[in-house]
């Protein structure tokens, strides 16, 4: 008697075959009109936020909820119950995905928005673009020409060494009759780390 596996044709003792032959009858008769599956996901292993590690610049969605909260979120701009960072490096500049940041100091929370290569002009294309029209360009956003925001109110930022923001640059001066609401607002890292990022006013 023989078998054939993917390595080829394995011929059996003639006892060790009659050992394996009624083995392999007594498990089918074991499982006999049972319907078994393996489980593909573990249900309920994680209910709650608090079940993971907390990691900064991480979001976790952990039921349909807040996975429809997040898709919400990117179709219509609404803000859920989702986890917000409340540290911001130079490192930040790495994650192409827009990611919730809260400043502490203010409790204002904001969309960061990272653009390809840091570009300055393409990060301002996603604020203006956020301002004018409530839409996110995301990190792929064009450049524009630099007259069609030179000029424009805006406030610059760098990650502080408290992992906040800290003030680089308002123009013009807060203290000119201006909207504060009319500024756009933008995360710079530091030359090497890269470049520019939209600050997206949400709350």
């Amino acid at each position: 008697m023989a078998f054939i596996f993917p390595i080829g044709l394995i011929h059996l003792n003639p006892n060790l075959h009659v050992h394996l032959f009624r083995y392999m009858i007594a498990l089918e008769k074991q499982n006999e009109g049972l319907k078994f599956s393996p489980s593909t996901r573990i249900n309920n292993l994680y209910l709650f936020d608090t079940d993971f590690s907390y990691k900064s610049e991480t979001v976790i969605l952990i039921s349909n909820k807040h996975f429809n909260a997040w898709k919400q979120y990117y179709e219509e701009n609404a803000i859920s119950k989702l986890i917000i960072v409340k540290e911001i490096s130079n490192s930040s500049s790495l994650i192409k995905e827009p990611f919730l940041f809260q400043d502490t100091r203010t409790s204002k929370i904001y969309i960061i928005q990272n653009v390809k290569d840091g570009k300055e002009s393409s990060a301002y294309n996603v604020a203006i673009t956020w301002k004018e029209h409530g839409q996110n360009l995301g990190y792929y956003a064009s450049e524009i020409e630099k007259s069609q925001y030179t000029g424009k109110p805006h406030i610059i930022y760098a990650a502080s060494v408290s992992f906040n923001l800290a003030f680089v640059e308002i123009n013009p001066s807060k203290s000119a009759n201006i909207n504060p609401d009319s500024y756009l607002c933008f995360l710079r890292y530091d030359k090497g780390n890269g470049g520019y990022a939209a600050l997206l006013p949400l709350l």
